[in-house]
């Protein structure tokens, strides 16, 4: 938590110092900025200097092909794009910064840090969440199903018109509606904490280092985590094994297997819908 929260502080001041030099990744994987590896050497480091037996994999670190149990995952700067400002837009505060620790290929701990807004959200799987906005801290309760009402589902905006409408339709959950927020990290807290009950993503580029932190704190309070299509994710270290290249799926108990065997029938409209 506290390397989390240190390095949110770095990137608020080089945000501050307007010393962010941004460059856009090889292969159009986005924007990437002097925050970006500032947070990733102030984490790795600290991480290595407190766990010298651990792999350390992350977003501008690269993998780690160190045997070993544990294995931490790290997004020093999830939602650049937010960071910097979309297409000309304002920037937002939608951004965090993820820390993830697999033991036995098994998500145990995730921290989810939003330095603009001053909240973090901590869990453990088996122990348990919760979130710290300033200095309010709160257990996160135990996720629970709701069996009618509509759908609430974690989204970035834009989202299409139609997509709360495709959602309704297809789960038989009239009123369903998107719950606003940027970065993958944010979403998947949003599912933890119960402002949405579950976050859909087809994205075929996510990296393991974007859902791991969220993948621990969503277990950590009875949610699930799992490909798109309904598969587990194994949590490799090297290669090609990292992109998750299935799309993602964080859901809170409201969303059962019969409803996201709905909400896989409608991607799999999505996708027949285009080779129209």
């Amino acid at each position: 938590v506290s390397l989390a929260r240190r390095a949110g502080a770095e990137i608020v001041r080089l945000r501050a110092s307007g010393e962010l030099n941004p460059t856009e990744k090889p292969n159009d994987e986005g924007p990437v900025t002097a925050a970006d590896f500032a947070a990733d050497r102030l984490i790795s480091d600290g991480l290595r200097e407190a766990f010298p037996g651990d792999c350390v994999v992350s977003e501008e670190g690269g993998e780690c092909a160190t045997d070993g149990d544990r294995a931490w995952y790290v997004d020093p700067l999830d939602g650049t794009r937010n960071f910097l400002g979309r297409a000309g837009a304002e920037a937002s505060r939608d951004w965090c910064v993820m820390i993830g620790l697999c033991i036995e290929g098994a998500p145990a701990l995730g921290v989810v840090h939003q330095p603009d807004t001053a909240t973090t959200w901590t869990g453990v799987v088996g122990q348990g969440a919760e979130k710290r906005a300033g200095d309010r801290v709160e257990a996160l309760p135990t996720l629970t199903k709701r069996t009618s009402g509509p759908l609430r589902f974690a989204a970035s905006p834009p989202v299409k018109p139609r997509f709360p409408e495709l959602v309704s339709r297809f789960t038989e959950r009239a009123g369903s509606s998107a719950v606003w927020v940027g970065s993958a990290g944010l979403k998947a807290a949003a599912v933890a904490d119960g402002a949405a009950d579950f976050y859909p993503s087809s994205f075929r580029g996510m990296h393991l280092w974007d859902v791991c932190a969220g993948h621990a704190l969503c277990a950590a309070v009875g949610g699930s985590f799992e490909a798109l299509d309904g598969s587990p994710v194994a949590y490799a270290r090297t290669g090609d094994g990292m992109v998750l290249s299935k799309g993602v799926m964080f859901a809170g108990p409201t969303l059962d297997e019969p409803l996201k065997s709905k909400v896989r029938a409608m991607y799999e409209w999505f996708r027949s819908s285009r080779r129209r």
